[in-house]
């Protein structure tokens, strides 16, 4: 027989789990168990990655959550299938929105509407039942048991959690002898809050910050009990009760949940009768192209048929159209609206009015944004004035349901800032302490702390973190790193579902008065749904007020499309630094590098956006370009193959969309095969992975006729330019802007 966790919190169960994801999983693989479930408090927050991880490490993942219900009680719910998933995300749902600004609350009601694909267990001794039975209030715990038995039916069971005190024996003994009475089946648990023991502390801890209390101060039953204990010790602890044990099984062979990870989830958009979603998106697509360019050469016909049908294979139709739709809503109100980001690599976005730099002339690249081997869902962000943003979030709410929309959350995490302060108060530290521990830190992370103390500027400085008294306070702020404290509404992030949102997504209030999901961008991304950032941009404003201000004071009415990227007085002001108040070029390093690298075309301008970074900066990529640009060194290419992909910035690589290319004339690969190639070396690898990226890369070039020697050295070039490099479409966009 092998014992299951079926109640086990994570750190997302916010200041009370003291394990990460990775270290539960981690110690149930030693223990070799085959299944672990993920049981946080009231959300499912950390759901998604737990499930993804622990299929990875040859586990079956078992979803569930530990929500409160009506009297504050517990009650352990676990997830059967899919029709559980979205129960439980629509029970949490109705929980946390049935009332703002109070604690979420599951009723009798919402248990019994979402019941189904659920199987419930009592709880821990906050249960509702175990709470009754423990004051021995008999009676009113046979109706409870009525209650759950009658909803739940079959799969309710009482929870048995027997932790080696007189107490915790004492109430467990009750309880199985009060489900033999009622003839209810029992399941051992062992309420997990660490993987193990020594952890128990950082529990205390935790649970003293979220009081905000000291740990000194705690109160109530405390056990060091709640962690991941091995088979053997759960079956020493339950050897009279094996039926408890066996049940773990048998829960666990029920709970058979697949979630749908990566299948794209994008908005019903309302189609004109007789079209579909191609037909509409062509033909608005080739409207804006006639009006864009006039008549159509070859070679626009050709790019817009080619994105067209990748926009068509990979099923993304509905949602250019929904983006479409917004930003043609947000002109006709005259809200100024447009994409940034890669999106703009896209002659699509282009001609549908969604972005205002035409990636023919700027000789963009379609795949950096998206091509038939990258099947998550793209990605346009969207400026908007920022004083209208709120116009357009109110259009999004309304075209597709107040149930249908909500903001994304993010996770706020500690850093090494948080940590000090938090864990610092919570231990009583002196105030002293905690300023000068805190000062000049800034965005370290906590684990930094340790490891850099003796190389960073910032840390050398102060010997704090050398002192040995400090030592043990200094390595429990270093646990608690990246550990969640809460959520908040992300920057713009918008989700809209293609049904009611809460099927897929738990929701919950911010402290703000928007409602958002549990998950995070990353985790709404596996999921497939729609997130699109509608994001405040005061430069909107800015020239929406300015262009007002002109034509009522002057008489005059500019058309920002018609002024000419050429105007040499423009140009002066740029080169003389005269640019306080103009988007992106008025920063100290901005009007610097215009005084060395003499702006005096548009191009100039994008280049200076893309250079004016701390990766290119550092790596003194400033120092090769300038010399080549003002004529003081040759251009040279370390391959003939590199010019056309390099010809425009003098054979140096500045942009993204140039490692796609120089992957594709020098390699032979497809500007699919590029993109996945760049974007596997900007993710962190192991030193053999990356060998086998250079080996395979350096094959492939010598296919093509390129020395070994010359393909090792662009190798290391790419390979140091994906760390910092700069998406140029972006840089165009934000120069047009500029």
């Amino acid at each position: 027989m092998s014992f299951i966790h079926l109640h086990v919190h994570s750190p997302y169960s916010f200041l009370d789990g003291a394990s990460t994801i990775d270290r539960l999983l981690e110690k149930a693989r030693a223990l070799e168990m085959p299944v672990l479930a993920l049981t946080d408090h009231n959300r499912l927050t950390g759901a998604i990655r737990f499930y993804e991880k622990a299929i990875v490490c040859g586990i079956k993942p078992i979803i569930g959550a530990e929500v409160n219900v009506e009297g504050d009680h517990h009650l352990t719910l676990l997830c059967k299938d899919k029709q559980g998933y979205s129960n439980l995300c629509r029970l949490l749902t109705e929980a946390h929105l049935s009332k703002r600004k109070c604690p979420p609350q599951a009723t009798r009601e919402a248990l019994r509407q979402f019941r189904v694909g659920l199987i419930a267990l009592s709880g821990c001794r906050q249960g509702e039942i175990p709470d009754l039975v423990g004051r021995c209030k008999y009676e009113e715990a046979v109706r409870a048991a009525c209650f759950y038995r009658d909803v739940y039916e079959d799969d309710f069971f009482i929870e048995l959690i027997n932790y080696p005190s007189r107490k915790s024996l004492s109430d467990s003994y009750r309880l199985a002898q009060f489900a033999r009475q009622q003839k209810l089946s029992t399941v051992a648990t062992n309420n997990v809050h660490y993987a193990d023991m020594e952890e128990y502390t950082i529990k205390e801890l935790l649970n003293a910050i979220d009081r905000n209390i000291f740990v000194s101060q705690l109160q109530g039953p405390r056990t060091v009990e709640q962690y991941l204990k091995s088979s053997e010790e759960m079956d020493g602890l339950f050897r009279d009760i094996p039926e408890a044990l066996a049940n773990t099984e048998e829960i666990a062979s029920r709970c058979n949940l697949e979630l749908e990870l990566g299948k794209p989830r994008f908005p019903k958009f309302a189609l004109p009768e007789g079209e579909t979603d191609y037909s509409y998106l062509s033909k608005l697509t080739y409207q804006g192209a006639q009006r864009k360019y006039g008549s159509l050469s070859s070679c626009v016909k050709q790019r817009l048929e080619y994105e067209l049908d990748t926009i068509k294979k990979l099923g993304f139709c509905s949602y250019f159209l929904a983006v479409w739709d917004i930003v043609h809503w947000a002109q006709e109100r005259g809200i100024r609206c447009q994409a940034r980001g890669s999106a703009v690599d896209s002659l699509v976005v282009y001609v549908l009015d969604i972005s205002i730099a035409d990636p023919i002339e700027h000789d963009l690249l379609f795949e950096r944004f998206m091509h038939p081997l990258r099947h998550e869902p793209p990605d346009i962000d969207l400026d908007v004035d920022r004083r209208r943003r709120d116009e357009v979030r109110d259009y999004v709410c309304e075209k597709y349901g107040a149930e249908n929309v909500a903001c994304v959350a993010t996770i706020n995490t500690y850093l090494a800032r948080g940590a000090i302060r938090d864990v610092g108060k919570a231990l009583q530290m002196p105030q002293e302490i905690i300023e000068e521990a805190c000062n000049g830190i800034h965005w370290l992370s906590a684990s930094q702390l340790l490891e850099y103390a003796d190389s960073r500027p910032e840390l050398k400085k102060s010997e704090i973190y050398k002192r040995p008294e400090l030592a043990d306070f200094f390595k429990l702020c270093a646990t608690i790193d990246s550990f969640p404290k809460h959520l908040s509404v992300h920057l713009g992030g918008l989700l809209i579902g293609d049904g009611r949102l809460s099927d897929l997504v738990p929701l919950e209030w911010s402290s703000g008065g928007d409602i958002i999901s549990q998950y995070d961008k990353d985790d709404i991304e596996k999921l497939g749904i729609v997130k699109m950032d509608i994001l405040s941009l005061p430069t909107m404003t800015v020239i929406e007020d300015t262009l007002s201000d002109i034509e009522e004071n002057h008489g005059i009415s500019i058309d920002l499309d018609r002024i000419p990227g050429d105007d040499p007085a423009a140009f002066a002001m740029l080169r003389d630094g005269k640019t306080i108040g103009t988007f992106q070029l008025e920063s100290p390093a901005q009007r610097e590098m215009a005084g060395r690298l003499l702006p005096e075309r548009f191009e100039d301008i994008i280049v200076s956006l893309a250079l004016v970074r701390p990766g290119p900066l550092k790596s003194n990529m400033d120092k090769l370009y300038l010399p080549r640009r003002h004529g003081k060194e040759p251009v040279t290419y370390l391959h003939p193959n590199l010019r056309d992909a390099l010809g425009e910035t003098l054979g140096v690589i500045l942009y993204q969309e140039q490692v796609l290319e120089v992957a594709h004339d020098l390699a032979g690969m497809s500007y699919a095969e590029a993109d996945g190639f760049r974007r596997a070396m900007t993710h962190d690898r192991t030193d053999e992975e990356m060998e086998k990226m250079r080996e395979s890369f350096i094959t492939c070039c010598r296919k093509n006729g390129v020395s070994s020697k010359i393909a090792e050295e662009i190798f290391e070039q790419l390979a140091a330019f994906a760390a910092y490099g700069f998406c140029k479409a972006h840089a165009v966009a934000y120069g047009v802007l500029a």
